[in-house]
């Protein structure tokens, strides 16, 4: 769903009012101007094989089947995967059931849950590694992580577990 951007500024349209990055030059010496603003593409739409991946993802889930994202390094995939969440999962997701996800590194943990964050809003995901245990509704983790996880859970269940780079071995 496009959103509209300031193409002055880049923000989001409806904040001009007392905008600096609005005053044209020729405001600033009292001739008003109007600032138009133009529609952008939302930076978090998804492309068309990302759009076409969710129903075939949540097909797959749905029947206790494995699903697997695969396309190249930049392609969209953790996009792909916080869209899931979500449209898919969030908002379904039971009390006393989680959201796992799993990564092989630290810094993945962290640019998963921010680009899960970015999706969802602030505050969706938590991190859980070596120096940050954050649970929440949706826990990015770092493999070296999920068994201390597992007892954090403290019975809650997976409701979801998705795994990210699970070809690469920890």
């Amino acid at each position: 769903m496009p959103r509209d951007f300031c193409p002055n500024c880049g923000r989001a349209s409806g904040h001009a009012e007392g905008c600096a990055d609005h005053e044209s030059v020729d405001e600033r010496k009292g001739v008003r101007r109007e600032v138009k603003h133009t529609p952008l593409p939302d930076p978090y739409a998804l492309r068309e094989w990302q759009a076409a991946a969710l129903p075939v993802i949540d097909k797959a889930v749905r029947s206790r089947t494995r699903a697997v994202v695969s396309a190249c390094t930049g392609a969209g995939k953790t996009d792909v995967m916080a869209a899931y969440l979500k449209r898919y999962v969030l908002p379904t997701l039971q009390p006393g059931f989680a959201g796992v996800v799993t990564v092989p590194s630290q810094d993945l943990v962290r640019q998963t849950a921010d680009r899960i964050d970015k999706w969802c809003g602030p505050g969706t995901a938590g991190r859980f590694y070596a120096d940050r245990k954050i649970v929440r509704q949706v826990t990015v983790c770092c493999e070296p992580s999920v068994g201390r996880l597992a007892e954090e859970l403290q019975g809650q269940r997976a409701g979801l577990w998705l795994a990210d780079e699970g070809h690469k071995p920890t």
